[in-house]
């Protein structure tokens, strides 16, 4: 998916309505659709709205999409197996001048920084094509920054075997 269609599709709410210039197309012939959405605070979310193309076939609409939260790595792989924290089956026959929302589950959805979105699959197009997807809810405020001066160890090494706590940490003590 190119970049430059993303402000297309997350866009002010009161845009919602308005015909984007691009919107979010699966490649030709798999109608499968992996977004991951990081958001710069945490969030709390109540509802998804999802609006597709309203010159596009009701085919190419996607059928249901499955949410995660929190997870930033996924792959295709992944969100095909891994149990989403809510799946929605969508409307087909809803247009652009309607806003199909879909509301989370409540306390499901608290503290979200990462929202991964699976769209396996369309109403039976080879591609899914989606306009618009918004979210309502509300923002801690407090923005997220990336930790700073990271060590870590991939693999312990065989002088660290049998060590207590206390001598690995170096003389370092960080509230453990």
């Amino acid at each position: 998916v190119s970049e430059d269609v993303l402000p297309d599709v997350f866009r002010p709410w009161e845009s919602r309505l308005s015909h984007p210039s691009s919107f979010l197309r699966s490649d030709p012939d798999d109608p499968e659709l992996l977004l991951t959405i990081p958001f710069t605070t945490n969030v709390t979310i109540l509802a998804v709205a999802i609006i597709c193309p309203e010159d596009s076939e009701f085919t190419t609409y996607p059928d249901s999409v499955r949410v995660f939260t929190n997870r930033e790595n996924m792959d295709f792989q992944t969100a095909q197996e891994a149990p989403p924290v809510q799946s929605f089956d969508l409307l087909q026959d809803y247009r652009a001048q309607t806003v199909a929302e879909y509301t989370c589950k409540p306390g499901k959805f608290v503290g979200v920084h990462t929202l991964t979105m699976h769209f396996p699959s369309s109403f039976g197009a080879d591609e899914t094509n989606i306009s618009f997807i918004g979210f309502k809810g509300t923002a801690s405020g407090v923005v997220r920054e990336a930790p700073k001066n990271l060590v870590y160890e991939s693999q312990p090494t065989p002088e660290d075997a049998g060590k207590a706590p206390d001598e690995l940490r170096g003389g370092m003590n960080m509230g453990m």
